[in-house]
């Protein structure tokens, strides 16, 4: 089973590898607020599986042309809920046979090989980890750590000065990106996660 998860860093819009997505993998999976339409020659417009955080759940039920899964979500084989331990409770979603809420031993496996906290992961390293726990290898694209090379964090964010790289590089009571960025290299060192280009 090939498997990709494309991330939504900005660094997807210097590879035209739309096509290759869309025709190469047995399932591709996306994060959160992924945007296809209009970046389908960068990211493809495939979506089997939806990774979504704690967060945004809302836009299960109340679909927004702002969040295209939202708009999508009845086409998706799967819909996994990124929930941190500290708040892990699913007793408050309307979970389903599509609609999974991840267990926290995936945050306990990522802080086994590196400790993040106080913070927890973002919904892109437990999307990783969920996958290398089902599969020995999955590709990536998209995971470019909030390079300083990109304006914007996101590759759909061009306009939304509250999205700019700058910002999100500023310590955080969330997430530490330096500390996802030294696992995920480990990952690649491994060849556990391999970028496609």
């Amino acid at each position: 089973m090939k498997v990709i998860l494309v991330g939504n860093g900005s660094s997807v819009v210097d590879y035209k590898m739309g096509e290759y997505i869309d025709s190469e993998f047995d399932l591709v999976y996306r994060i959160n607020r992924f945007k296809t339409e209009g970046f389908e020659k960068y990211v493809g417009s495939r979506v089997d599986g939806w990774f979504l955080a704690d967060t945004g759940v809302q836009w299960l039920h109340d679909s927004t042309p702002m969040v295209e899964g939202s708009t999508r979500v009845n086409e998706f084989k799967y819909v996994f809920i990124c929930m941190p331990k500290f708040k892990h409770n699913p007793n408050e979603l309307l979970l389903t046979e599509t609609i999974q809420l991840l267990p926290t031993d995936i945050e306990d496996k990522i802080n086994d090989n590196i400790d993040l906290n106080p913070q927890w992961p973002t919904s892109g390293l437990i999307a990783i980890q969920f996958l290398l726990n089902n599969y020995n290898e999955i590709f990536i694209h998209g995971f470019d750590s909030q390079n300083d090379k990109y304006k914007y964090t996101h590759y759909f964010d061009e306009g939304d000065e509250d999205r700019l790289t700058e910002n999100w590089r500023k310590p955080r009571t969330d997430h530490n990106f330096d500390k996802e960025k030294e696992y995920l290299n480990l990952l690649r060192k491994e060849k556990k996660v391999i970028d496609i280009v």
